[in-house]
């Protein structure tokens, strides 16, 4: 089971890539290849990032994380570590208390 914050997270992520770059939100999946199946760049990860810095200002995204970014869920799990690492949760142990309940 998802925390609520990484389905936050998710929604967010889904949302910007929607409306910042006209792909359908119905179309948009964990799994979908930010490349291959959008067609973004290096220049539209680069405007990703900067969207999800704007959404969430207090996480910072490093330029060289973005050649990390395959899937949508790369770019969650890259938002989630980062929010975790600034307020400085232990996301594993939350995780942990979600999947137990």
């Amino acid at each position: 089971m998802k925390s609520l914050r990484r389905e936050i997270i998710e929604e967010e992520v889904k949302e910007i890539l929607s409306t910042e770059f006209n792909i359908d939100y119905n179309e948009i999946s964990l799994d979908s290849n930010l490349a291959l199946d959008f067609g973004l760049t290096s220049v539209d990860l680069a405007e990703l990032a900067f969207y999800l810095e704007v959404k969430e200002p207090t996480i910072e995204i490093p330029d060289e994380r973005l050649c990390e970014l395959e899937i949508v869920k790369d770019v969650v799990d890259l938002v989630d570590n980062l929010v975790c690492d600034d307020f400085e949760i232990d996301c594993e142990e939350d995780e942990e208390e979600e999947m137990g309940k």
